[in-house]
């Protein structure tokens, strides 16, 4: 049974002053919208888009409740200024949350400062981004869910008739041969087919990444976390090849490996601490702001600083000097990041071929299938939001001399 408007309200007013801007907030609020028995399904929807409502628009928000003098408790006027966002009639969002709520977009005369309030985008990331409309622009949409295929099980054929089987409908993706992008919600967690591993979720872009690395020899997923690029990878070792996942978070590749053998293989790992054997191929998926993924995680933008961006490109820094230590003579490093920042992405390559003159760039298209020759741009793989409907990546082929 659907709850009352007034039980909504006090719901999703108290989840959204529990989350907002929460660093776990895309982990935590689907499980709490999960214990909140007292909602139906169309609630739910209604509660959870209201809030991630207010995590993309919520500087506009606040300026226009702000437009009539201080507030004190903005989270009230945030959640009714979602509600109307989604098409509540202005006067009933008014008259419930008892403050002005947004009307037009502000005016400004600075264009920067205009586009960040419209697109409550921090002005000094948009100062900072290869183009400040692309930015705006790659965080209007909603992102898809996409599944990865696991070829070592079903094809992608088999596996979208299975699925439809238990009610999950899916359509092809566009870029990656393994995808399936789902139609509508389902509970993929709960189906069969990924419990027995026929599957992972994973945005199109993520695969194709895992792709360019095509592991040769000795293969290692540098910074593997919970494992989403190695169990991309696993399916596409050659006779004679292995694949080592490290990570500095023995947790992350314990959890790597619970998904590998879902997934039926088995997945070595070992802790950074000595450095490796050499390899032949390194992917090097480093730590990053994460910008590409802001659809996703709204929230994000919040939790950055112009510091901790610094901090993120220093260790980048020492991440991939790390690795070109371990890659083969005449190896790859695949240096790979979910940002859209020139800083963390082609400013890094150049900076590290000026500390390693002798390495070059492969070009990536003809490294991919080639569906996925449009994600290029120039030498690196680089798909945008806006232009392809993936997540924000970036990717460098780096040759070892020798």
């Amino acid at each position: 049974m659907a709850a009352s408007q007034g039980s909504r309200c006090q719901t999703g007013e108290r989840l959204l002053r529990a989350h907002l801007n929460s660093p776990t907030a895309s982990v935590d609020l689907p499980r709490a919208f999960r214990e909140e028995r007292g909602l139906g399904s169309k609630d739910r929807k209604i509660a959870q888009d209201a809030i991630y409502a207010v995590a993309r628009h919520q500087e506009r928000f606040l300026h226009a409740l702000g437009q009539q003098g201080p507030v004190e408790d903005p989270v009230p006027g945030l959640w009714q200024a979602a509600l109307v966002h989604l098409g509540l009639p202005p006067e009933q969002g008014s008259a419930r949350a008892g403050v002005p709520l947004p009307g037009p977009d502000p005016q400004f005369k600075d264009p920067l400062e205009r586009l960040a309030m419209a697109s409550s985008l921090p002005r000094w990331l948009l100062e900072r981004a290869e183009d400040p409309q692309e930015m705006v622009d790659g965080v209007a949409s909603r992102a898809p869910t996409c599944l990865r295929v696991n070829t070592a099980k079903t094809t992608r054929e088999e596996l979208r008739s299975r699925l439809d089987a238990e009610g999950i409908q899916t359509h092809p993706g566009k870029w990656s041969p393994v995808a399936l992008i789902l139609e509508g919600r389902a509970n993929l967690f709960g189906s069969k087919l990924y419990n027995q591993g026929h599957f992972e979720i994973q945005d199109e872009g993520s695969q194709l990444l895992a792709a360019l690395v095509h592991p040769i020899g000795r293969t290692i997923d540098w910074c593997a976390g919970a494992g989403g690029k190695s169990l991309a990878l696993l399916p596409a070792l050659p006779p004679g090849a292995n694949l080592l996942a490290m990570d500095t978070r023995i947790g992350a590749l314990q959890q790597a490996q619970k998904r590998a053998k879902r997934a039926g293989f088995v997945l070595p790992i070992r802790k950074h601490g000595q450095p490796p054997h050499p390899a032949e191929r390194i992917l090097v998926d480093a730590p990053c702001t994460g910008l590409g993924t802001l659809r996703r995680d709204p929230c994000l933008r919040w939790r950055l600083s112009p510091q901790s961006l610094d901090g993120v490109v220093h260790a980048q820094r020492k991440i991939v000097d790390l690795a070109a230590e371990a890659t083969k003579p005449g190896g790859r490093l695949i240096y790979a990041t979910c940002s859209v920042l020139p800083e963390e992405n082609q400013d890094q390559v150049q900076a590290f071929l000026e500390r390693h003159p002798t390495w070059t760039v492969l070009p990536a298209a003809p490294l991919l299938p080639a569906s996925a020759a449009p994600l290029c741009k120039g030498e690196f793989f680089a798909p945008r939001p806006h232009l392809h409907g993936t997540d924000g990546f970036f990717a460098a082929v780096l040759q070892s001399p020798g």
